[in-house]
């Protein structure tokens, strides 16, 4: 019921780059469903949103543990990463981001890393 319109709220939230009430609605989906792999990677972007890297990384490493192959939970477990300065586990989600042919991710994030986390010249 409140669950699944939760989840979408969240989408929109998102969508609407109104990521304060992405977190809430996605917070109350993942207390409830601890194992929705979707969620979580949506509650990653919501956090890397509000700039909440450490959050942000943390939703999104739950995600990729329920759904190793999700291109949108390497993506934002790469940004956080890189955010963070861990600039070598942001380079091992782009990797996977290739091994995955998800290109149009793995084009955003490396220039992501380059702006956030370069490295030594």
């Amino acid at each position: 019921g409140y669950t699944l319109a939760h989840l979408k709220l969240g989408l929109i939230y998102n969508a609407a780059r109104r990521y304060d009430e992405a977190v809430q609605s996605l917070n109350l989906v993942v207390a409830k469903q601890p194992r929705n792999a979707e969620a979580f990677e949506n509650l990653g972007e919501a956090c890397a949103g509000q700039r909440k890297y450490a959050e942000a990384l943390a939703a999104s490493e739950q995600a990729i543990n329920l759904r190793p192959a999700s291109p949108g939970a390497h993506y934002f477990a790469g940004i956080a990463a890189a955010a963070l300065g861990q600039r070598e586990q942001a380079l091992a989600h782009l990797d996977r981001l290739k091994q995955l042919k998800a290109d149009d991710y793995a084009k955003l994030l490396a220039d992501f890393i380059e702006k956030k986390a370069p490295g030594k010249q």
